[in-house]
């Protein structure tokens, strides 16, 4: 449970950070970060659902005693996982303004948002495997490692770039959504590193 708790603690601590950097930049940045956020749920909130299946089944199938089945959930539980957010992404790619007009009018704000939304469209499958596989090491007991990763991926990834981006070479709000992609794309290439090598 220690490892578990640590991890939504490196998750919301840098969620701030991430809040404050956006901030900075301004009302309509903080209003379109915020609104593309909201967004952006709506396409990952089904990868929650498989995380949290995968934990169930793998869990039940170590505690029995089979682990091939384990592996065969886990699996599938990646596999049907990138296929919605592959279908996802694209949509929300294409139709990120419509999705930014759900909430504001101001042409501006639906700019800048689906600006966000478009570059995290590139790390929305990274987002399904790394959220999946955090569950398929969870049921195992493996808690550690999602904990490890997600201080890589929160703080190496993310933040340090996104301040680079935004103090030194002015990126605008594009500064914190660029290394948010490239974040989940690192967790999920560390997590397949570890799922691969059957170190779950």
């Amino acid at each position: 449970a220690i490892p578990v708790a640590f991890e939504r603690v490196i998750h919301q601590s840098g969620q701030i950070v991430v809040t404050g950097l956006a901030t900075g930049l301004g009302n309509i940045s903080i209003a379109a970060h915020q609104l593309a956020n909201t967004a952006e749920s709506i396409c990952f909130m089904p990868t929650f659902g498989f995380s949290v299946a995968s934990t169930t089944m793998i869990s039940q199938s170590v505690g029995a005693g089979d682990k091939e089945l384990a592996k065969t959930y886990a699996k599938l539980c990646i596999k049907y996982g990138v296929v919605i957010m592959v279908f996802s992404a694209v949509l929300m790619f294409i139709f990120a303004p419509n999705l930014m007009g759900l909430f504001i009018k101001d042409a501006e704000l639906i700019a800048l948002g689906a600006m966000a939304l478009r570059n995290q469209a590139f790390g929305e499958i990274g987002l399904a495997i790394a959220n999946i596989s955090s569950g398929i090491f969870k049921g195992t007991g493996d808690t550690k490692w999602p904990f490890y990763i997600a201080v890589i991926g929160m703080w190496i990834v993310r933040i340090i770039p996104a301040i680079i981006l935004i103090k030194i070479f002015n990126f605008g709000l594009a500064g914190i959504w660029i290394p948010m992609a490239l974040d989940w794309t690192v967790r999920a290439g560390i997590s397949l590193y570890r799922f691969k090598n059957d170190r779950w």
